[in-house]
């Protein structure tokens, strides 16, 4: 809404692995999405993650990734793929191109991002 920011605020706590930090999320605030990393099981989440241009294979065997598409394909809540996954049903197509007019792109045009958090 125009003239009133405060009104738009999207509340969003993104949960990564670092052990450091990793208890302190806070997965009981109401009026907070959790977003999460597609290959962490979270108490809650509200959208999954996995960015890998090859997740079907990262994992290093077949047994690993059918295990892994089997996971994603059960989630209720969105995961954001690279591209649409028809056989991964809440899977969303990350707006990759509209990231990169955003953040920037390297030397080569591939979008500036270097983690999966990023």
């Amino acid at each position: 809404m125009p003239g009133n920011p405060a009104a738009c605020a999207h509340k969003i706590v993104i949960i990564g692995k670092c052990s450091n930090s990793r208890g302190d999320e806070p997965l009981d605030l109401a009026g907070w999405e959790i977003w999460g990393l597609a290959w962490d099981p979270l108490p809650r989440c509200d959208r999954y993650f996995e960015m890998h241009h090859n997740w079907r294979i990262l994992l290093g065997n077949a047994d690993d990734a059918a295990r892994h598409k089997a996971w994603l394909a059960g989630f209720s809540v969105p995961v954001m793929v690279i591209k649409d996954e028809p056989d991964i049903p809440e899977s969303r197509a990350f707006p990759m191109d509209a990231a990169g007019d955003l953040i920037g792109r390297t030397c080569q045009g591939t979008v500036y991002l270097e983690n999966g958090i990023a």
